[in-house]
């Protein structure tokens, strides 16, 4: 498929990319798209002579009554000698201004969206005193399509009801992390004890591994864990001076790459129990956790989990959107981008893997899921991003220099940085763009959720009203 345009064919409804120069355009430009495959395109464009002598004109109409040239005084040089003297450099000038301006016009007359910069370096310009300037490009564009009726999408709201248990149970929480532990003279280690012990571990007769004097929990989640789930379980009913010993098979994370899937006899020697004294919960209980009784700390834990589940049933309630959106529209996605964020998304699983201690061979032998999955992400991300880039375009949800700022503050008050040194960080890294392409797809989920047709879980009021309220300029 073939677009030709000239300046006087524009089509009616156009809206042009703001930019500095969007008030100017240029006379008899000559521009040309061809689709060469899925969000590809050849564009070309030619700057007629006519233009460049025009800008040329108006620069040096500016220049000489300025110009400074050896044996005239300042603005009395003739004007063909300024032009002679100054031609290379407001040639460079203006031929830059007219690359710019004839790129961002060819955009909005052809209605495409470039993903990326495009590469307009002198090595693709051509310059001919009668034809004018061209350049030729083979550039992605962003996937051309039309999402309707994405008003009024039917979700189903989580409950987010706070019951007696969840808080009986946090308040439980609490006063394990409370615990005072205290020593067992006479006795048995049972379940939640935390013995003091010395753990050997030998391959063929050899110690390849030991710890001294170190604590350890006895319950599911204990640092034994990592060679055998159950090895605690042999650890009950034991006294100070007892031991337990295991044969295990080494997994393909531990430490000592040349002792891994190896068989070792794993022994833990018991040599103090420590046993936790759990708080009452009470007036001083609350008290302690700087409270005024247990009311108001219950108080505190109702609404902290209250804020939890709002939180979690707003994500729940943007995925819901996210698949409703997804089952609009289909469409080819750029080809080249999907392959570059993939190998990105591949490069980061891999490392982290490679940090959670899995071996390389492993993570080899997983290659291909790891691939596989990393490409549907990857697709689906970008699907998604397109689709609320629309949605946003069409609603005019921007992201204002406020609420950027807002973001950054609290993001820095996270790092424990200053605002204006981490705004500095994202900008020098890149990344401030992103992040204010993060906020806007925020604020057109919340859009979309505010439009939406909510079934409220049976018995529970609809969500507060501040939910979606700072988009509701937006509907």
């Amino acid at each position: 498929m073939t677009e030709k345009k000239q300046k006087e064919d524009v089509p009616e409804g156009v809206e042009t990319t703001a930019t500095p120069e969007e008030a100017v355009k240029i006379e008899g430009l000559e521009t040309e798209v061809n689709e060469t495959g899925p969000c590809k395109v050849e564009v070309k464009v030619r700057i007629p002579n006519e233009a460049i002598q025009k800008e040329l004109g108006k620069t040096f109409d500016e220049l000489t009554p300025n110009a400074t040239i050896p044996g005239f005084r300042r603005g009395h040089a003739p004007r063909r000698l300024v032009e002679r003297h100054f031609h290379d450099t407001v040639f460079e000038d203006a031929k830059r201004l007219l690359i710019a301006r004839s790129w961002e016009q060819m955009k909005a007359e052809h209605k495409i969206r470039p993903i990326g910069e495009p590469d307009l370096s002198d090595e693709n310009i051509a310059y001919d005193g009668e034809k004018g300037l061209s350049y030729n490009l083979a550039i992605e564009i962003a996937p051309r399509f039309d999402i309707q009726d994405y008003k009024g999408l039917e979700l189903v709201r989580s409950s987010t009801e706070v019951d007696e248990e969840e808080i009986t149970r946090t308040l439980e929480n609490l006063r394990k992390r409370n615990a005072v532990l205290e020593p067992v003279e006479d006795g048995k280690t049972k379940q939640d004890d935390v013995p003091v012990v010395d753990c050997d571990v030998k391959v063929a007769g050899e110690v390849v591994q030991s710890v001294s004097d170190q604590e350890i929990t006895l319950g599911v989640d204990n640092w034994l864990r990592g060679l055998d789930p159950e090895l605690w379980k042999d650890l009950l009913g034991k006294k100070s001076g007892e031991s337990a010993a295991k044969t295990v098979t080494l997994p393909a994370t531990y430490q000592k790459e040349e002792h891994r899937g190896k068989e070792a006899e794993v022994t833990v020697t018991i040599k103090d129990i420590k046993r936790p004294r759990l708080p009452e919960v009470n007036d001083d209980f609350a008290k302690d956790m700087l409270y005024g009784d247990l009311e108001e700390l219950k108080k505190d834990v109702r609404e902290r989990i209250s804020a939890m589940k709002e939180r979690d049933a707003r994500s729940a309630l943007a995925r819901q959107v996210e698949e409703k959106l997804l089952g609009m529209v289909d469409f080819a996605l750029p080809e080249e981008l999907v392959q570059r964020m993939t190998e990105r998304t591949i490069n980061r699983e891999r490392l982290s893997l490679a940090y959670q201690g899995v071996p390389r061979d492993e993570i080899e032998k997983a290659a291909h899921e790891i691939n596989q999955g990393a490409q549907r992400r990857t697709e689906r991300d970008i699907r998604i991003y397109f689709i609320l880039q629309q949605i946003a375009d069409k609603q005019k949800i921007t992201v204002t220099e406020t609420e950027l700022e807002r973001r950054i503050q609290v993001m820095a008050q996270v790092q424990g940085e200053r605002p204006a040194r981490f705004r500095e960080n994202l900008r020098r890294e890149g990344r401030l763009e992103v992040l204010r392409s993060e906020l806007e797809d925020e604020k057109t989920l919340d859009f979309l959720i505010s439009q939406a047709k909510i079934k409220e879980p049976p018995g529970q009021a609809g969500p507060k009203k501040s939910e979606s309220s700072s988009n509701e300029e937006n509907t």
